[in-house]
């Protein structure tokens, strides 16, 4: 099954998995996982999904490929909301998310230039993990992470690329403000 889903050739592989099941083979979590991995691969997390539910109403318990797949599978597809809900439910089951899945996560959010509040999102997802994955600060930005950005960005015109685990994110300034007008009092001597 494992080498039609990574041919992309779901046909066969659901053929394969309907004959595990008439043979009375068990569907652990390694089929599971290939299964849900291959559709993901080929587009189809819809798909991907019934397997997940599937896999959950038979008493197997979805582990951090299992997630990695299907974040993986919506963020192909454009559908970063669905993706940051799985990554919010992995982080919330206590799986730590490799490089990987992050970096997955801020293609699909620089894809869609959603980037400064999803993003946000992000971070705090990631900072209630015991530890943070190797490079997630460097690769979602430090300034972002640590919150320190100059007192007049711009944060309307925030956009960001992702680029060989680089985020770029240029910020506009807005013009300095005003400086403040000398008061002057009026004094009368007499």
């Amino acid at each position: 099954m494992a080498v039609y889903c990574e041919v992309e050739r779901m046909g066969y592989a659901l053929r394969v998995w309907e004959e595990m099941g008439m043979k009375g083979l068990e569907r652990d979590l390694v089929a599971y996982n290939t299964i849900i991995g291959g559709f993901c691969k080929v587009g189809e997390v819809k798909r991907a999904e019934e397997f997940f539910g599937k896999m959950e109403l038979n008493g197997v318990d979805g582990s951090c490929v299992t997630y990695e797949h299907l974040v993986s599978g919506y963020c192909k597809i454009g559908d970063v909301d669905s993706a940051l809900l799985l990554y919010k439910g992995m982080c919330r089951k206590g799986f730590r998310p490799e490089n990987f899945t992050v970096d997955e996560v801020i293609n699909g959010l620089c894809g869609k230039n959603t980037v400064s509040e999803k993003l946000e999102y992000l971070m705090v997802a990631v900072k209630k993990l015991d530890s943070v994955p190797k490079n997630t600060e460097k690769r979602i930005g430090k300034f972002i992470m640590k919150l320190v950005l100059f007192e007049n960005a711009n944060f309307q015109t925030v956009k960001a690329f992702y680029q060989d685990n680089v985020l770029t994110v240029p910020v506009d300034k807005l013009p300095p403000p005003e400086p403040k007008k000398p008061k002057i009092m009026k004094v009368k001597i007499s």
